[in-house]
């Protein structure tokens, strides 16, 4: 844990900088006006970072591109007609969540994004692979991927202000998407429609294999579980006003969240609830790795990234600066943030040698591809033309053979005739000798 991701500020003049614990040192990674918080998320493999921006007003979707230090756009976020905010990006990078709205449409839709590390020109690099509609459009809340990008868990709302736990299969096909914006896949609801606060969010722990969010109970929050093995929703019992944040430890051994300025653990061993610190806790709640847990106190310039170490209960505050979000950056990342200039990074811009290549290569591919077609087809006539010589020379060997028989079978028949008229010939050349003896022997009687 050695570098994290902090958003600081005011709206008229928000930045996203990326702080080293070691030293305070910082790198600028985005600063202008926006109206919201970026909700900035890096991917695993700390390439990439996504956050939400405004242009002209409409919230957008940028790409931060840590290894060319740039900042690159989602290639909807091109289309005005999309207004796109990152949620996270799958345990490979190659995959990027988002919720968002195209054209007039009033309610939030799911989209999965696929993405080409290697691709020099978004638009080129990008593609819809998977979206999901609500059917009642009241919108879908707090999506997150399970291990492998393959499902996406989310909440989506109905009547009674009720909510249902759905799972999106994202390279299955289904029905989730009928507008045909985004390909449609299969959907499942796990849960019955229940009372459930969004706000505190969705969280799935594939160590556990269960999901946790906050549960709307007689006037209270409680922190409930959904195993996936089929089992109905639990909750806690320790009863909050409201649950602001909530994480997983990656290990499975509990679940942090925030409430009543405190941050509290939810022990999946004892099955039940303890305080780990009395805060006071104003911001999001995070788990690291080894016991970690992070969270803010306070507020403005003295607001403070404290972490416990549960397992020893010890506290310390590890950064301190005017900030309202954060997000722990992945060992991945690290040697790409240091290298980092200080300033705000450029919008990204390919490089045109490697654009000169690429087109090369794709001329190359695609003169390769026209000359492997080209032989493949004078392979096909080749070949039909060889069949159609072989079977002209077997219809030809036939015939004759037939024709051979044919003579073979006349000359036989020939013989057959001859033989017999010889039989013939040779039957009344005896006859007619025995009736001469006969005529001669009555003349000597006589």
């Amino acid at each position: 844990m050695e570098w994290i991701i902090v958003e600081r500020g005011e709206a008229s003049a928000r930045r996203l900088e990326a702080v080293r614990l070691a030293d305070g040192e910082t790198r600028c990674l985005i600063a202008g006006a926006t109206g919201a918080p970026y909700g900035a998320t890096l991917d695993p493999t700390g390439r990439w970072l996504a956050a939400r921006v405004e242009v002209d007003g409409e919230p957008r979707c940028a790409l931060i591109d840590l290894e060319a230090a740039a900042v690159r756009a989602l290639a909807q976020s091109l289309d005005a007609a999309w207004q796109l905010e990152p949620i996270e990006f799958d345990d490979a990078g190659r995959r990027l969540l988002a919720t968002g709205r195209h054209g007039a449409a009033a309610a939030s839709d799911v989209y999965v994004v696929e993405i080409d590390p290697d691709a020099l020109v978004d638009a080129e690099g990008q593609r819809l692979v998977a979206g999901a509609h609500n059917p009642e459009r009241m919108g879908l809340w707090a999506p997150r991927f399970a291990p492998g990008g393959g499902s996406v868990f989310y909440l989506q709302r109905g009547a009674g202000d009720l909510y249902t736990v759905v799972v999106l299969d994202v390279d299955t096909p289904g029905d989730s998407m009928p507008s045909g914006r985004a390909p449609s896949r299969r959907t499942l609801a796990l849960t019955e429609p229940m009372r459930i606060a969004p706000e505190a969010g969705l969280v799935f722990c594939p160590a556990r294999k269960q999901l946790y969010f906050a549960h709307l109970l007689a006037g209270k929050q409680r922190l409930a579980r959904k195993p996936l093995t089929g089992q109905p929703p639990r909750s806690w019992w320790r009863a909050h006003p409201e649950i602001r944040s909530i994480d997983a430890d990656p290990d499975g051994a509990g679940v942090a969240y925030v409430a009543d300025g405190q941050v509290l653990w939810a022990d999946l061993e004892l099955d039940d609830v303890l305080v780990l610190s009395d805060g006071p806790a104003t911001g999001p709640v995070r788990c690291a790795p080894d016991g970690w847990v992070l969270y803010l106190s306070g507020t403005g310039e003295a607001t403070e990234l404290r972490a416990i170490h549960r397992p020893s209960r010890s506290e310390q505050t590890v950064w301190t600066g005017p900030a309202d979000a954060f997000t722990i950056a992945p060992p991945t990342a690290t040697a790409r943030l240091a290298a980092l200039p200080a300033g705000p990074l450029p919008d990204y811009v390919p490089d045109p040698e490697a654009l000169a290549r690429r087109e090369a290569e794709e001329t190359a591919r695609r003169e390769a591809e026209e000359a492997a077609r080209k032989a493949a087809e004078d392979a096909a006539r080749k070949a039909a033309e060889e069949t159609a010589r072989q079977a002209a020379e077997e219809a030809e060997r036939r015939a004759t053979e037939e024709r051979r028989a044919a003579e073979e079978a006349l000359r036989a028949k020939a013989a057959a005739l001859a033989a017999a008229a010889v039989q013939a010939d040779a039957a009344a050349e005896e006859a007619a000798r025995q009736a001469a003896v006969a005529v001669s022997g009555v003349g000597e009687v006589a």
